[in-house]
């Protein structure tokens, strides 16, 4: 988690008396580094959204020839309680 996810958490989360148990609550930073993040994509071997879609069913799906009426969802955020 983010250190001010951890924050949140340890001041205003309903389990913020079991959080705070614990003698040092870590959290690592977990943004996106952007210019690492684009040098890899430039060197994907990718034109096309077909493509993407069609390495992402391949590897985390196990599909031998990707199927495009699929739709693929991505989420980026947070579990709260």
């Amino acid at each position: 988690m983010s250190r001010s996810y951890r924050g949140d958490l340890l001041n205003s989360s309903a389990v913020r008396h079991l959080l705070r148990l614990a003698p040092q609550p870590f959290a690592h930073p977990n943004g996106i580094p952007v210019a690492l993040r684009k040098k890899r994509l430039e060197n994907l071997p990718v034109s096309t959204h077909e493509d993407a879609k069609a390495i992402l069913q391949r590897k985390y799906f196990g599909y031998e020839q990707p199927d495009f009426t699929i739709p693929l969802l991505g989420f980026v955020g947070r579990i709260t309680l």
